[in-house]
């Protein structure tokens, strides 16, 4: 007769601990290849960020180019990098958060 085995042993628990390592390299990988992009006035300014806070591309309307419009465009650009801040901050959270859930399954099961 075999020895009974436990519900999640340690056996299961290494082989649950690679595949979240997996998992965890393909989400690190994704994001880190992940742009997001803020916008403000309209459409007049946008920026995109990289994940690491990169600036990656910046467009400007022309209209905004007028020296008298300049306290607009600084508004604009500032908005516009706090959207794309934002934008980021949830791409990574949703990458994130079902491999935070995982983990706490999985530590759930560590045996005592």
């Amino acid at each position: 007769m075999q020895p009974q085995q436990e519900p999640f042993g340690l056996e299961a628990f290494a082989q649950q601990t690679r595949e979240m390592q997996e998992r965890m390299q393909h989400v690190q990988d994704r994001l880190l290849a992940a742009e997001a992009t803020g916008t403000a006035g309209d459409g007049l300014v946008s920026i995109t960020l990289t994940a690491r806070g990169e600036v990656r591309q910046v467009f400007v309307d022309p209209s905004l180019a007028d020296p008298a419009r300049l306290g607009t465009l600084e508004e604009l650009l500032a908005e516009a990098f706090t959207r794309a801040n934002e934008a980021m901050r949830r791409l990574t959270d949703d990458g994130i958060r079902p491999l935070m859930q995982d983990l706490a399954w999985l530590t759930d099961r560590l045996p005592n």
